[in-house]
């Protein structure tokens, strides 16, 4: 219980809370994919075109709605399941 209470505290710091009513069943899937990013050289002399580097890092896509509702709630992630940027969309 002490472990769900921390990440629902981590939760509520990064997305904000929401009030309402537990619900029954919630429909959710989420997929994933993975997206190419590219970083330049920030200190490097020359022409910075020459100096990309490209990696690839996940993207993952959530949604979840209470069943029998039209009302979705969205949800991303670019990184990894501890550290990355995460955003929910209503």
């Amino acid at each position: 219980m002490k472990h769900a209470k921390n990440i629902r505290s981590i939760q509520d710091a990064e997305l904000g809370t929401v009030e309402g009513l537990p619900k029954k069943c919630i429909i959710s899937e989420t997929d994933g994919s993975m997206i190419p990013i590219v970083k330049t050289g920030d200190n490097v002399p020359g022409d910075k075109r020459k100096k990309k580097v490209l990696f690839y890092r996940e993207a993952r896509l959530s949604l979840a709605h209470e069943a029998g509702t039209v009302a979705p709630v969205f949800s991303a992630t670019l990184g990894n399941d501890t550290s990355g940027f995460l955003s929910t969309f209503i």
